[in-house]
């Protein structure tokens, strides 16, 4: 008989579980949060090489992890940093009592080095209620803050003229008035700009934002409607593509990091990338594999576009709050409804899981209440919205329910805000207003 030589079994490879994908993704994308958030709050001062400043300077300025004291009133236009010439200040000073003669209203501009480790919300704060700016029945009081080394400043409004100065005039303000000639040095020329919108928009010599003006976009916005159609693109591109799950993440984190370097915030890239990229990529992933889930989301989006369309051509006073309420009401119980059902199923599926995906929203979560601390939840409830949004998209695209393909089973899934407000107060008196919180915050 002939000698047959035993022939070595063939090594057969066994498909990757479409979990290890899922694993792999989550701690790619963890490991993206934890270095975004470290570099946002590693923010390095130079308290340190600056000499040492005087007189009211040294009030701006920390000497140790205390927070930053504020100076007393003692000018409608106080420049501790030393920024204003004298004639500035003096033009300044004209302005905002040629304003208070009109209308009563009190602007006030303080201008520090730093507010510390403090946001400058906070900070300006304490300086409204310390100086007690516009009348106390009429609450019409307005603070210009500048840090000119933290390059961050806000307007913050008293609760009398929230109506006039709206939350989007103080943002518009910000960056068309003073951030363009903040970068150009000319602070004196930022600061007569944005008091003389302000001024032009008390006295009522403009009329009110038309629907247009007031749902204007901006920088911020556009880039966040980008990220928006990219995510979509590339989950779509996705589903029918095999790229390595790290090339998938490289490519749908193109879009946020090239928008945070164009507009030189680097906080955006972090807020972009772990929200609305990750959740339009699932979305895009689930159309792209699923004709069930096409119809969803076609139905979805013509239904937003009729609502805007009628709300367009009506207006959007007389489209009816109650029927907005529904239509909010309706979304938030669909989502819910999401949530619970991918967290049964990923605690069905591992605890592991279960735990990655809790770890990844609490991350989310704590980096947001650390970049925007939340008051006492009873008298100041709204400051926990940021933190609510940012834990609900969180949650729905951590526990975004599996199960969406019908036609592959190695599906995937990724997992994964200055603000602006303003206000505003009139004449200073003994009692003083109080401010809400509102206002607007921006960088140059």
């Amino acid at each position: 008989m002939p000698h047959r030589q035993p022939s070595l079994p063939s090594l057969q490879f066994r498909p990757t579980h479409p979990t290890r994908h899922l694993y792999k993704t989550l701690a790619v994308l963890w490991a993206a949060l934890c270095v975004l958030a470290a570099g946002a709050m590693a923010q390095p001062t130079d308290a340190a090489q600056a000499p040492e400043p005087t007189d009211v300077t040294a009030v701006a300025r920390p000497t140790d992890s205390v927070r930053v004291a504020v100076p007393p009133y003692s000018a409608r236009v106080l420049d501790t940093t030393g920024t204003l010439h004298t004639t500035h200040i003096a033009e300044l000073n004209q302005q905002i009592l040629a304003l208070e003669a009109d209308t009563r209203a009190a602007v006030v501009v303080l201008m520090v080095q730093t507010t510390g480790d403090e946001a400058i919300e906070q900070y300006a704060t304490r300086v409204f209620e310390k100086w007690k700016i516009g009348d106390a029945e009429r609450d019409d009081g307005i603070l210009i803050l500048v840090a000119t080394e933290d390059r961050r400043m806000r307007i913050e409004v008293g609760q009398g003229l929230e109506g006039t100065v709206p939350d989007v005039l103080a943002g518009r303000i910000i960056d068309q008035d003073m951030k363009p000639r903040f970068r150009s040095n000319d602070y004196a020329g930022g600061l007569k700009a944005a008091i003389n919108s302000i001024g032009t928009r008390v006295r009522g010599d403009t009329q009110p934002l038309s629907s247009e003006e007031s749902g204007g976009i901006t920088p911020f916005g556009w880039a966040f409607f980008a990220t928006l159609m990219w995510g979509f693109a590339v989950g779509a591109v996705r589903a029918h593509r095999t790229w390595k799950w790290p090339v998938t993440v490289g490519v749908l984190a193109a879009m946020p990091l090239v928008a945070a370097a164009v507009l030189r915030e680097p906080g955006m890239g972090f807020v972009l990338l772990s929200f609305p990229a990750p959740l339009t990529f699932a979305l895009g992933f689930g159309c792209g594999r699923s004709r069930a889930m096409r119809m969803v989301v076609s139905g979805i989006a013509l239904a937003i576009g009729l609502l805007v369309g009628i709300a367009h051509a009506v207006g959007a006073d007389r489209f009816g709050w109650g029927f907005l309420y529904a239509v909010v009401g309706g979304v938030g119980c669909l989502l819910l409804g999401l949530i619970a059902m991918g967290v049964r199923r990923a605690y069905k599926r591992s605890l592991v899981e279960l735990g990655v995906r809790s770890a990844v929203v609490t991350g989310i979560a704590a980096y947001v209440a650390f970049e925007n601390p939340p008051g006492p939840f009873g008298p100041d409830w709204t400051s926990w919205l940021p933190v609510g949004m940012a834990t609900g998209l969180a949650m729905l695209f951590a526990f975004f329910p599996s199960g969406v393909s019908s036609s592959s089973d190695s599906g995937g899934r990724s997992s994964s805000g200055g603000s602006s407000s303003s206000n505003s107060s009139s004449s200073r008196s003994s009692s003083g207003g109080s401010s809400s919180g509102g206002g607007a915050s921006g960088s140059w």
